[in-house]
């Protein structure tokens, strides 16, 4: 079961579960035969040993059968992703004389051991016994003669199936408190645990710790000897003597058909962080005392540890692989011998001999074990805190410089970005406070935030304190006070700004409510303007003198914060501004790109830098000269390290260890255990808050576990022990761990059941006593909790702040969590329609992130769509239709794409929503503009600007991930265009890019952008105005992230290169860009891909090419309905026929007239005059009368743009000819 547990959770957390299991079930059979008056003497793990005294065979056999009815009623332990297990119990029940002796020193901890002939056939008679069997031996059988029911006889044993004349229950009488001597209850306990039992209701007994257990068996002791059992006693208080010296316990004396054997501990309940190390120097001394009396196992790594109990009995043990990886190498070893597990013998110095062995295979252990023999010892060889440092930087000198010079250059107004990293315990934050020391030196002003694990949904979080120090608001005054101070800063210095406050609260953590202006804005927009304003404010402040801006724990950076730090880096380089910032590699991912910038890589220290840290430190903690001999034993340990340095050094100047620890979590740990038992209650609450943590909200939230009145003296005590410092004074005292490790070594030694309970109460505690407390807190804290109900809701709510802020890499993450968890659930109506509200907010998201197309996107409204069909009517069906038409749509799929345009309509007679009317409206312009029936996009264009409100914008992109009102314009350009009307097409292009840039809407701008690279190419236009559009359009496209627009801007800027006469270049781009947007599934803009590649094979005299493009590509477009560029592919086709063969002039004829032909019956004269222009030219040189009567036609019904390239090449054609006068334009060029 352990194994598959493991399997299924994870080792630690499978090894909790085990330890639920065991307490539940052994609890109950604890208590069946405590009501027979029997004892449980002994807990091996996964066995126990009862004692009935007495003629009592009726009694045991009784709790026997009882045991397996409440095993059976048990159930079974269900595995994720596995087979579940049924629980199953073999017993056996013996009867005779054995020897029940108390060994071991009182004044440590006593022992009951139980052993002799009856134990020993007790043992054999369990092996016997099948799961789910009761198995007794002759004399039990021969008591219980007549009365004893048995289906067989087996191996001389009898398998009881019941018991007639069953005897009443006899269970022990109450034990009164009183009723106990002093001292008569701590001689069964080890001290450190009977402390903790003792000075709480609730001690912290259940918890994962690096421990290197060991188990020692004792050879040739005959329990039923009066003299063996003095004997055993003697062997058991000298290794208790011998262990405690080396700062072990003694956990268990068990005995045996196995033998007699000792289970100690390194690492629990106490860390001494060398705990490896001690249990092998013990085992050295145990090997030299007992010699080949004892056979020696050790192994090392976490264990689940704590108290295995029921309402009867209880003990203190752990539980873990590695435990019985130490009692199979016990077993294993050879008298005398000592056998030691490789994860213990890599963290030895050169004080211990080892004599690496063959791997051996260990039963209950996968795969082969590396293990070594220890020989007999050889010779032996020879108010820190991140924000304050009392003495100076060692080490560090090539670093410094490179800061020194970033210093020098944005003081002299050459500003950026410098990011220090490094692995935990490398001294970036120490690095990280010498700069910002050398930068007030220099007359730097520096501000400084701090990124916290939480904080990757928390937008702008680290940015807080540092916007305040920009606006002059009082970082930690109420919110009226920071409200008022921010009116006031903006009305000093940008009074334009004033309107746009509610902004900036979002980066100081205040909710404004919204004005008329920012009402309006969607949540792209407000980013975008909080930015501007963001940087002009900086730009103001840094002109009154240079700036440093400090940011830590980058690695923890939220998307909004990392998109200001991006937007404001580029002003960095014309400013006195230098950003600081330290994190640790490679814990970015692919989640977050930092800025251009110079980088300080930290690694260990050099070995004369090494040792001046450890002389300086030394000196400074013992004020006297440094012990050399001191040093040399941190040396040795540390390395490199500069953490281990400095704390290896604080446990020597101590006094509290003779040896030094040799792992840093072990190192930490042992610092708390150091602790009084109250203040290690206290880290180990303020752990779960976070590395910062209120005292307010450490009050509040665990008044049932922190004694009240000495909080402020416990974290005192913290403080002076290193652990925490003083962030922030009264009346908001705050504190902060003073290395993150040190947190995270205190919330992981905590059990995962206890860490969920303490989560849940410091969030119900938020929502209770915290005035607007941040979602994506709550969410965070939940997400640690079984309330997952919690979760998915705040899930939820953070993920619509996070695409309003457009942080829409945040809101996926949020979203996928919140569905796993909703449909998890029993489906009911609520649980249907909460599923609905976070798939349409995935589909939002997901086409925002992956473009229109995705098809991830598709199955998120594809089941939206269906939860609409469970659920009562309304408007988010048309949520669900409209994600739905725009996946096929940018799919090239038209057909699809018109039918649910139709139900869009549809339902906006059944549900008068009006942004849904809009959007209905939206659907059917954009299907009409792509199945080229112009005249129905324009009444349905029409119709969408009529129903267009601007106060409900940011619904729009909440929703449907645009504004309908630059969608429509977008495709409306290109349609008024095609009828001929450029002016008009143009005059909209400029008031929708105008009324785009005045909400700073990126996406909508990107909408706008799309169209003035494809009017460059349908007016024939030049390379520079192809190339102006298309970085306009990459220019809005990019910082969105949208991969269909910025792939489509990157075409342009191909088919840009081409005309230049970059033939190949500008080729190979577009065919590049076709691959992403094919593989992205967006066929819509194949057509106008087409168009642009066959036209550049043509004028690149790549003919053949261009005629392959065309008929690998065209017959999609047909068959898809997609012919809005159908006359302008015939017309391409024409020119390459003639461009591959001047001959095949009737081919091209059929094909130019094809062209002209279907331009009119489309009514797109703008088309039609490209064609016929063509056509003319080609009709001319074969010499016919009739050449010129189409063209003038065409020319004569374009009422506008008779001075672009075409319809002036038409009128020169026509003049040429000597043709009738044509209508000629209003200006002449």
């Amino acid at each position: 079961m352990s194994e598959s547990l493991a399997a299924a959770h994870g080792e630690q957390r499978g090894s909790e579960l085990l330890a639920t299991t065991l307490d539940r079930v052994f609890g109950a059979i604890g208590e069946a035969v405590h009501a027979h008056g029997g004892s449980v003497v002994s807990f091996a793990g996964d066995a126990l040993a009862c004692w009935f005294e007495g003629d009592a065979a009726d009694h045991a056999v009784a709790a026997a059968l009882e045991m397996q009815q409440l095993v059976a009623s048990s159930g079974v332990v269900q595995i994720p992703g596995g087979d579940d297990i049924a629980l199953g119990l073999k017993v056996g029940v013996a009867a005779g004389e054995c020897t029940r002796v108390l060994v071991g020193d009182p004044d440590v901890r006593q022992f009951d051991v139980a052993s002799g002939d009856a134990i020993d056939r007790c043992a054999e008679a369990e092996k016997v016994a099948v799961k789910g069997e009761v198995v007794v031996d002759e004399r039990v059988e021969a008591a219980l003669a007549g009365r004893l029911r048995s289906v067989e006889h087996r191996d001389g044993h009898a398998v009881a199936t019941g018991l007639d004349r069953a005897p009443d229950r006899a269970p022990w009488p109450p034990l009164a408190d009183a009723d106990l001597p002093d001292g008569a209850f701590e001689r069964w306990v080890q001290a450190t645990v009977f402390e903790r039992l003792t000075a709480s209701d609730e001690p912290l007994l259940a918890e994962f710790r690096p421990v290197a257990p060991m188990f020692l068996g004792v050879d040739g002791i005959d329990h039923d000897r009066p003299e063996d059992v003095a004997e055993l006693d003697r062997v058991v208080r000298e290794t208790q003597a011998a262990v405690a010296r080396h700062g072990g316990a003694l956990l268990s004396v068990l005995a045996g058909d196995k033998g007699t054997y000792l289970v100690m501990s390194f690492g629990a309940p106490v860390t001494h962080g060398d705990d490896r190390r001690r249990a092998v120097a013990a085992t050295q001394e145990l090997q030299a005392r007992f010699g080949d009396r004892v056979r020696i196992g050790v192994s090392a790594g976490r264990v689940f540890a704590g108290l295995f109990r029921g309402t009867v009995f209880s003990t203190y043990s752990f539980i873990g692989e590695v435990a019985n990886t130490a009692a199979r190498l016990m077993s294993a070893a050879q008298p005398g011998q000592a056998l030691v597990a490789a994860t213990v013998a890599r963290d030895l110095d050169r004080r211990f001999r080892l004599d690496p062995l063959e791997p051996l295979r260990l039963k209950g252990i996968d795969g082969p074990v590396a293990v070594s023999e220890l020989l007999p010892a050889g010779a032996t060889s020879q108010a820190f805190s991140e924000l304050r440092y009392e003495l100076p930087l060692v080490g560090r000198e090539r670093e410094q410089l490179t800061i020194e010079a970033a210093l020098e250059g944005a003081r002299s107004g050459r500003g950026g970005f410098l990011s220090i990293v490094a692995d935990p315990g490398m001294g970036k934050s120490r690095l990280l406070t010498a700069a910002i020391g050398d930068s007030l030196r220099r007359g730097f002003e520096v501000l400084a935030g701090e990124c916290q694990p939480h904080g990757i949904a928390s937008p702008y979080l680290p940015w807080q304190p540092i916007v305040h120090g920009l606006l002059g608001v009082p970082l930690g005054a109420p919110d009226g006070e920071r409200i008022e101070a921010l009116h006031a800063a903006l009305r000093a210095g940008a009074p334009q700004a004033v309107p746009l406050a509610p902004l900036l609260g979002e980066a100081l953590g205040l909710e404004l409510p919204d004005t008329d202006i920012t009402r309006e804005m969607p949540a792209p927009v407000r980013r975008q303007v909080r930015h501007d304003v963001l940087a002009g404010v900086l730009m103001a402040r840094a002109a009154a003198g240079p700036l440093c801006i400090v940011l830590d724990d980058l690695h923890w950076i939220d998307s909004s914060s990392a998109d200001l730090l991006h937007d404001l880096t580029p002003t960095l380089a014309q400013l006195p501004v230098l950003v600081l910032a330290a994190l640790r590699p490679l814990e970015l991912g692919d989640r977050i790109e930092l800025p251009a910038g110079d980088v300080v890589e930290l690694a260990e220290l050099l070995p004369e830098a090494a040792e001046r840290l450890a002389v300086q430190l030394l000196a400074h903690l013992s004020g006297a000269p440094a012990d050399p001999a001191q040093v040399g034993a941190v040396l040795e340990r540390a390395g490199g390290n500069p953490f281990f340095v400095e704390e290896l050094a604080r446990e020597v100047s101590s006094g509290h260890a003779t040896e030094l620890p040799t792992s840093l979590e072990g190192l930490i740990l042992h610092r708390i255990d150091q602790l009084a038992e109250r203040q290690q209650r206290t880290v180990r609450m303020a752990s779960i808050i976070g590395r910062r943590f209120q005292t307010d909200v450490l009050r509040g939230a665990y008044t049932d576990v922190l004694e009240q009145g000495e909080l402020r003296d416990d974290l005192g005590g913290l403080a002076d022990h290193g652990l925490v410092l003083l962030d922030t004074p009264e009346p908001d005292e705050a504190y902060l761990f003073r290395h993150a490790l040190v947190r995270d070594v205190a919330y992981e030694t905590l059990s995962f059941g206890l860490r969920e309970r303490l989560h849940e109460q410091v969030a119900r505690f938020l929502e209770e006593a915290v005035e607007s407390p941040p979602v994506e807190l709550l969410a965070f804290h939940y997400a640690r909790t079984t309330n997952t109900d919690k979760e998915a809701r705040y899930r939820r709510l953070a993920a619509e702040r996070a695409i309003r802020a457009g942080a829409f890499v945040d809101a996926r993450e949020h979203l996928d969590r919140a569905i796993e968890i909703i449909t998890a659930r029993e489906q009911t109506p609520a649980a249907l329609a909460d599923e609905l509200q976070v798939q349409l907010l995935r589909g939002t998201t997901l086409q925002m992130l992956h473009g229109q197309s995705s098809p991830v996107a598709k199955v998120a409204y594809d089941r939206a769509r269906e939860l609409t069909r469970l659920l009562p009517p309304g408007p988010d069906t048309g949520r669900a239709v409209f994600g739905l038409w725009a996946y096929y749509l940018f799919q090239g799929q038209m057909g699809p794409a018109a039918e649910l345009a139709d139900e869009a309509v549809e339902l906006t007679r059944h549900a008068p929503d009006p942004t849904l009317q809009v959007m209905a409206q939206l659907t059917v312009s954009q299907t009409h503009f792509w199945t080229g029936e112009f005249d129905k996009h324009e009444a349905a264009t029409a119709a969408v600007y009529a129903g267009y409100d601007p106060e409900l914008h940011e619904t729009y992109v909440t929703q449907y991930t645009q504004n309908p009102r630059f969608t429509a314009a977008s495709g409306n350009i290109t349609a008024v265009w095609q009828l001929g009307r450029l002016d008009d097409a143009l005059v909209e292009l400029e008031r929708a890019r105008a009324d785009a840039h005045a909400l700073q809407h990126p996406f909508s701008l990107a909408l706008v952008e799309l169209n003035p690279s494809v009017l460059a190419y349908c007016r024939g236009l030049g390379h520079e105005d192809v190339q102006e559009a298309a970085e306009r359009l990459l220019g809005v496209a990019g910082p969105i992230g949208n991969p269909v627009y910025v792939a489509w801007a990157q075409t342009n800027l191909g088919y840009a290169a081409v005309l230049r006469g970059e033939y190949d270049a500008g080729i190979a781009e577009i065919q590049q860009q076709l691959e992403v947007t094919t593989g992205m599934g967006a066929h819509m803009f194949d057509p106008v891909v087409a168009s642009l590649l066959a036209d550049s094979m043509r004028r690149a005299g790549r003919f053949d090419d261009g005629l392959a493009v065309l008929d690998e590509m065209t017959p999609a477009f047909a068959g898809g309905g997609r012919v809005t560029w159908a006359c302008e592919h015939a017309k391409l086709r024409a020119e390459l026929l003639l461009g591959r063969d001047p001959a095949a002039t009737t081919e091209a004829l059929a094909l130019l007239d094809e062209a002209v032909a279907i331009a009119r019956s489309h009514g797109t004269v703008g088309s039609e005059l490209r064609a016929a222009l063509i056509r003319a030219e080609l009709l001319r040189q074969l010499g016919r009368d009739d050449w010129c009567d189409d063209l003038a036609d065409a020319l004569d019904r374009l009422p506008q743009g008779h001075d672009d390239p075409v319809p002036t090449a038409a009128r020169t054609l026509l003049a040429d000819g000597h043709h009738r006068p044509t209508a000629q334009p209003t200006t002449d060029p």
